[in-house]
């Protein structure tokens, strides 16, 4: 009786120290398990497309920080897209828009800035579903983005106050020759 009993805390502490480690390690979609901080780090994901009719590269990647709204979490996405040799860098809330607090003509400005460098003042267009903004220098902003160490952070107003979103800059990197490629130099 005794053994069995010992045979079986043992297959129980195995089985919750199993349940446990799997629980860790698993992550949403679009973040990787990193051990060091035991947390999940968000990369760059690839929607691109090429069917014969459509061409275009499209990268995004979430936030590492989630915003707050009406009691709603927000996950920020930033996005470079190429089509027809443009670049246009994309950045929206969701499942909540950012709905940028701007003029009439639908033009803003916010606040972005790299690693820990000092803000710098960026301009943008409202996106037509008022879930988020395109930035007017594509190129200038992607240059930096580049030269970055780990990081961009943005600073967004809203109607219900500002959004400040920082992203990875990951592995962007591995994809400027796929945009030079296409025609998107920066």
């Amino acid at each position: 009786m005794k053994k069995a009993l010992s045979a079986g805390i043992v297959s129980l502490v195995a089985f919750i120290s199993f349940t446990a480690s799997a629980n860790a390690n698993w992550c949403d979609i679009g973040y990787d398990y990193n051990a060091s901080t035991n947390s999940c780090d968000p990369y760059w994901m690839d929607f691109s497309e090429n069917d014969g009719f459509t061409s275009y590269i499209q990268l995004g990647v979430q936030s590492s920080n989630k915003g707050f709204d009406s009691g709603f979490s927000i996950t920020y996405w930033l996005e470079l897209i190429c089509e027809k040799r443009k670049l246009s860098v994309r950045v929206y809330g969701d499942p909540l828009g950012l709905y940028a607090d701007t003029n009439l003509y639908g033009s803003g400005s916010g606040q972005v800035k790299f690693d820990n460098g000092q803000p710098k003042t960026i301009r943008y267009q409202r996106t037509s579903d008022l879930e988020g903004v395109w930035l007017s220098d594509a190129r200038g902003f992607v240059r930096g983005l580049m030269r970055s160490n780990s990081s961009v952070s943005f600073k967004i107003f809203g109607i219900n106050g500002p959004h400040i979103a920082t992203f990875p800059k990951g592995d962007v990197g591995s994809y400027a020759k796929s945009l030079r490629n296409r025609g998107c130099n920066f």
